[in-house]
């Protein structure tokens, strides 16, 4: 896996779990049956993504496959996901956000709040 592939891949999976219903015991437990090692960082969206990070390619490709059930291919489900409402010969911006001010930034960009992550 490529540098590019793998994090798009990260993003995929740290945004899969911060939707709702993902309760962070849970993140927990599902980063320990893929093999991640525990980190000890109080802030639960920190060694969320810091425990995504630690897994291995294979590791990581098989989270993926767990989140995204429908997609034989996890990173294809990302980069078809990474077209989003972009069209060709159009400005492109990448609004980074936390989850608590998601609503703010679906209404800065205008995406529709079902394609937001």
């Amino acid at each position: 896996m490529n540098p590019g592939e793998r994090l798009s891949l990260i993003q995929s999976i740290y945004a899969k779990l911060l939707e709702p219903g993902w309760e962070w015991q849970m993140v927990d437990a599902a980063f320990s049956e893929f093999g991640a090692p525990e980190i000890n960082v109080a802030d639960p969206a920190s060694r969320t993504l810091r425990r995504i990070r630690s897994l291995t390619d294979e590791n990581l490709s098989a989270l993926g496959a767990y989140l995204n059930p429908d997609s034989a291919d996890p990173s294809a489900a990302v980069r078809s996901s990474e077209e989003g409402p972009w069209q060709p010969d159009h400005f492109r911006l990448f609004v980074s956000h936390t989850y608590a001010h998601k609503d703010l930034a679906v209404r800065v960009t205008g995406v529709n709040a079902q394609r937001a992550h």
